[in-house]
């Protein structure tokens, strides 16, 4: 309600301007000299000079520091002026508006060096972190500012503190697995030490970003340090994770976990979403001799949505008069 009004005002006044009741000079002198509304209306009428932009930076009032990193990050000659400023304010405690404006503007850079500075900066302080965390759509913008650099060493460490860009970045590293497996096999390490340590919660959403990642691929060449990051899943103690470790082994072609995927999923005695998770998994895989199994399991209640799923994945001839055969009653 607040910025309605205030975007209102504004189109009230820049129609007066228009028709020359008013002068857009006097109008922007009229403001107080720590208004965000100042700094738009003087860009609006011959433009802010560097020094007004770096003082409105230092500001004490959050909108002022907000609106100064929109117009420091305007033009190319701006960005490059005012960069060592940015990253300053950048590296101190700010609200959501502000860091909003920052993961907004760094996308006009280009540059995965310039985003990557701005990483450091805004993650060093805990309370942005915290604060992009809380702020589902700052999340989200934060992600878009820094997916270019996910893959880099050091950066899933980085975001470790917002576990939303942990997965995001999980996902995308995945997906460039064969174009990059070293990434893959550190981002492996990463979860296998989580798993290891008992950080169950961050384990899993993690290996839910590597699944979501291979989707679609029903083999993948096993990333460097997958042996190892395979011992430590199964040793978790949960089963989810333990799970996940027989799904990614699918993939990755161990036999062995191909049996017990196949095992869990025809066992009706098993946690349902386990069972779901070993269907799915053996759909992906394009595992043709399951599907007498699927067949069976579509009289099963507790998973028959999940393998009317898994059967999109074949093409036989038989999956409609199953359905029909076993569901039709």
């Amino acid at each position: 309600k607040p910025d309605w009004f205030g975007r209102h005002a504004r189109r009230i006044r820049q129609e007066l301007v228009a028709d020359r009741e008013i002068s857009g000079r006097s109008l922007a002198s009229s403001a107080s000299s720590e208004s965000a509304l100042r700094l738009l209306f003087t860009e609006a009428f011959g433009g802010n000079s560097d020094v007004k932009i770096h003082d409105a930076l230092e500001s004490s009032d959050p909108l002022v520091r907000a609106a100064a990193v929109a117009l420091a990050t305007s033009t190319s000659e701006r960005r490059g002026t005012h960069l060592q400023a940015l990253m300053k304010v950048a590296a101190k405690e700010q609200p959501a508006n502000v860091l909003l404006a920052f993961v907004s503007a760094i996308p006009k850079y280009r540059s995965d060096n310039v985003c990557n500075c701005f990483a450091q900066a805004i993650f060093s302080e805990p309370k942005n972190a915290a604060t992009i965390a809380a702020e589902n759509q700052l999340t989200l913008m934060t992600w878009y500012a820094v997916e270019p650099i996910v893959a880099q060493e050091g950066k899933l460490e980085l975001l470790g503190s917002v576990p939303k860009l942990q997965q995001f970045a999980a996902r995308r590293i995945m997906m460039d697995i064969d174009k990059n497996p070293e990434a893959a096999a550190k981002l492996l390490s990463i979860i296998g030490t989580q798993a290891e340590s008992r950080q169950l919660a961050q384990a899993t959403a993690m290996l839910d970003g590597v699944m979501r990642g291979l989707a679609g691929r029903s083999k993948v060449a096993p990333p460097a340090s997958w042996k190892t990051v395979e011992g430590q899943l199964r040793n978790s103690g949960n089963k989810n994770i333990a799970v996940a470790a027989e799904s990614l082994g699918l993939l990755f072609g161990d036999g062995a976990s191909l049996e017990t995927l196949r095992k869990l999923a025809g066992d009706g005695s098993q946690d349902y979403v386990a069972r779901d998770q070993a269907i799915k998994a053996l759909a992906q895989a394009k595992d043709a001799d399951s599907l007498p199994m699927f067949f069976n399991l579509l009289g099963d209640r507790a998973v028959y949505g999940t393998v009317i799923q898994a059967l999109a994945s074949f093409d036989h001839p038989n999956t409609a008069k199953e359905l029909l055969n076993r569901m039709g009653g």
